[in-house]
């Protein structure tokens, strides 16, 4: 985790690099899990996000680069045009009236889960007082309100720590994304079984771009617009279901 957020610290100087190139900078937390990201040190090395970064600028007969940055400097990056777009976002997660949205691209739902011995979870308030599993950075609106100041967070680096520590029994419950969990229960922890588990939101994330990135964000926009209409979006998603 401290090697990365040195890594991070270079977020600057790698933009300016990327752009001065006229590659499309995508900003990359390092939070994000398979089949979103996958990392190799400083490098984002595959997922889904890797893939429809690479589609887009190729579109746009440009390359792709993917600077790695923690969840919480995501708005400022975007906004100051340090990078250019994200593709795994909402306007809940990232509240700024600057920035600009694609069409909505990449299904999901958010899932509370617990451990086989935990309480069955029936609704939000069965939650109240529990620490719960969270990612550092991320946002969890629906539990906000839900639970106001009985919300307990247990934050980790992503969410396959998460999925980690439930397994192990070090944990009662955990916010994870059901494509995380489906990708996890078939790869790595096919031996854990969860518990009961709870809906909290069920969205599609869209891309979001920058107002002051070095390629406009009505550029950006089209180019996901015709990935969405051509099949190439559902192609890449199809890879890792």
């Amino acid at each position: 985790m401290l090697q990365r957020l040195m890594l991070a610290s270079l977020l600057y100087w790698g933009a300016a690099v990327a752009h001065a190139s006229g590659d499309v900078v995508f900003g990359a937390p390092f939070s994000n899990a398979m089949p979103l990201a996958s990392y190799d040190g400083d490098q984002l090395a595959g997922g889904i996000l890797k893939d429809l970064g690479n589609a887009i600028a190729q579109r746009l007969g440009r390359s792709a680069r993917f600077v790695l940055l923690p969840r919480n400097r995501l708005v400022s990056a975007l906004v100051d045009g340090q990078v250019d777009a994200n593709c795994y976002a909402l306007p809940a997660w990232l509240d700024h009236p600057e920035l600009r949205w694609s069409r909505p691209l990449i299904p999901n739902r958010d899932l509370v889960i617990g451990r086989a011995d935990s309480m069955r979870i029936a609704a939000v308030a069965d939650l109240a007082d529990e620490p719960i599993g969270t990612v550092l950075g991320y946002r969890y609106p629906e539990l906000e309100r839900g639970l106001g100041n009985r919300f307990r967070r247990d934050d980790a680096p992503d969410m396959q720590s998460n999925l980690r520590k439930l397994a192990a029994g070090r944990a009662r419950y955990a916010v994870v994304d059901e494509l995380t969990l489906r990708y996890e229960l078939r790869t790595t922890l096919g031996h854990f079984k969860p518990g009961s588990s709870l809906t909290v939101s069920t969205f599609v994330a869209s891309c979001v771009f920058s107002p002051k990135g070095s390629v406009s964000a009505e550029e950006l926009q089209r180019s996901t617009d015709a990935l969405l209409l051509d099949g190439t979006i559902d192609a890449i998603l199809a890879r890792y279901r």
